[in-house]
């Protein structure tokens, strides 16, 4: 039986802001998209993630459906050091949602979770409308929703979005407020979790926090495990799991908790036998796939999960039937 696929960490713009996308980021998707703009059409403010290392060295793998085609795979060994330097800015997967649905077909991905990141308050509201009208369009896509610790008016966006059909909420304290992760715990945000709690949606956590690169210590994963006690009901998903680019001890803490993990960028980026282990010390029935395209290559991180020696009972939960479960949908 081909397994579900589920992308649970996928960016994906609106076509303005997805101009400015591709022209802050020379290259774009696979280095051909057309209509790169000569001076951008919206504000560097609105933009809510960060790209990849690029790839060009290219393998076959077909342990997975819907793969016909060569793919990127890194051009050096996966580091065995957990702690790394943050890659170079690039594109290296579909930033529009046309572009995300050929990916999709591509590949095989039977639904993508649309993971917004709002700047600045301002855009909010504007971003979660255009993810919840995508979602109306194309039931392929899973709408989560953006809030910003210093918005006013958050508590009524939540309950907004969760009425308009909001399936989750995507928090990314490093890019919306510049503090470290210690900010996880602050008044503000045990607020904003205590409020998604009592919504009984999920909330993704990025675990990116620039201080703690390459550091080796854990921050990110302690703050998340006491944002767990506090709310008990609360569930949470430690994007990248739980330390991105400080992998190792930044990840070891959350290990075998209650939050669900997810392994955006992380394939390919770490040590396949230590990944397993983690993976199995966390327990495969909490991990989510995930791309965090077009940061990534979405078919790179696919390849190279699928290249993980794990069994095909653990890949279907984590491809898919975890996700699904989640959410409440077929399997």
């Amino acid at each position: 039986m081909v397994a579900m696929i589920v992308d649970a960490h996928a960016h994906i713009y609106p076509p303005d802001l997805a101009r400015v996308i591709l022209g802050r980021f020379a290259g774009g998707f696979n280095g051909s998209m057309p209509g790169r703009p000569d001076e951008p059409v919206a504000t560097d403010d609105q933009i809510g993630a960060r790209p990849a290392a690029d790839l060009n060295e290219s393998d076959e793998h077909d342990c997975h459906h819907g793969h016909d085609a060569p793919v990127t795979v890194p051009t050096e060994p996966a580091p065995t050091e957990p702690a790394i330097e943050a890659p170079a800015m690039r594109l290296a997967g579909p930033v529009t949602l046309d572009e995300a649905t050929v990916s999709m077909d591509r590949i095989g991905v039977d639904r993508s979770w649309i993971l917004p990141v709002a700047g600045t308050p301002k855009w909010v509201r504007a971003t979660n409308d255009w993810v919840l009208e995508t979602a109306r369009k194309d039931d392929r896509f899973t709408p989560f929703v953006s809030l910003h610790a210093r918005d006013p008016e958050w508590r009524d966006e939540l309950e907004r979005t969760v009425a308009a059909g909001a399936r989750g909420v995507k928090m990314h304290v490093a890019l919306q407020v510049k503090e470290g992760s210690d900010f996880l715990v602050s008044d503000e945000m045990s607020e904003i979790f205590q409020a998604i709690e009592r919504a009984r949606i999920p909330v993704v956590c990025c675990t990116y926090f620039p201080n703690e690169v390459g550091s080796g210590k854990a921050g990110a994963s302690l703050r998340l495990l006491d944002v767990l006690q506090q709310f008990p009901r609360l569930r949470l998903v430690a994007a990248h799991m739980g330390a991105m680019f400080n992998w190792g001890a930044g990840s070891e803490p959350i290990l075998g908790s209650r939050a669900y993990l997810d392994l955006a960028y992380v394939p390919g980026m770490v040590d396949p036998k230590t990944l397993v282990s983690w993976i199995r010390a966390h327990g495969a029935d909490r991990i989510l796939f995930g791309t965090d395209t077009p940061y990534a290559d979405p078919q790179r991180i696919l390849d190279a999960f699928c290249d993980l020696p794990l069994d095909e009972d653990e890949k279907a939960a984590i491809l898919g039937r975890n996700a699904a479960a989640m959410m409440g949908e077929a399997r």
